[in-house]
């Protein structure tokens, strides 16, 4: 199997990554698609691209397997956002090839997010990152690309259309290390929330997610 870790966080959290090496062939039979997940399957034309969605909704599979959760499949909320069809569990998934990740939450919204390390990432920063930000992270890409998963993560966790990477979520001074943890915060509706994210490093890819 090319699961690479489950890591359980806390009895709330658990999240997975995969390593995508098998053929589209294989990876399509152990996804188990339904109807409508077959058709947005059909939508992707490259071969990367399919095995990154089927990796995907693989390693889901095996995550909510490993904590004891039926699978019915997958729908998308209003936003377009991936939720379990008749389970009340929380997911989030994300890839970057060769890698896919999934996170599940027993009761709360969550968000993760896989990224590498790229000096394009300097070329956008300002898109993304607010003045304060700006000036810890001092343009290294390491701190680039964590900066980028934790607001992904964060985005993804809300689910809501119009959130700015740079005026809605704010990311307090870290240095990125193996593993370790980011506070931020997310303004919607005039109202300040503040979250903690964990982060781990694998292949020099760093994984970001949601855990409060």
């Amino acid at each position: 199997m090319p699961i690479i870790k489950i890591e359980h966080v806390n009895p709330d959290i658990c999240w997975g990554i995969w390593k995508i090496d098998e053929s589209i062939e294989i990876l399509y039979q152990e996804a188990c698609l339904s109807e409508k997940e077959f058709s947005e399957y059909e939508k992707y034309t490259h071969p990367k691209r399919k095995k990154e969605w089927l990796g995907a909704r693989n390693i889901l599979n095996v995550l909510l397997d490993h904590c004891g959760y039926d699978y019915f499949g997958l729908i998308k909320d209003k936003f377009n956002k991936p939720i379990l069809k008749n389970n009340t569990v929380h997911i989030s998934l994300a890839h970057s090839f060769p890698y896919a990740v999934a996170l599940i939450h027993r009761n709360d919204p969550c968000g993760i997010d896989i990224e590498k390390a790229k000096p394009a990432l300097n070329q956008v920063a300002y898109r993304f990152l607010n003045e304060h930000e700006l000036l810890f992270i001092d343009q290294r890409l390491e701190s680039l690309c964590l900066a980028w998963t934790a607001k992904e993560a964060l985005y993804k966790m809300y689910g809501e259309i119009g959130l700015s990477f740079k005026n809605n979520i704010f990311l307090e001074p870290f240095e990125p290390e193996n593993e370790g943890e980011i506070r931020a915060g997310v303004v919607v509706n005039n109202r300040r929330n503040t979250h903690m994210l964990e982060y781990r490093q694998v292949d020099g890819f760093y994984i970001c997610f949601s855990s409060q």
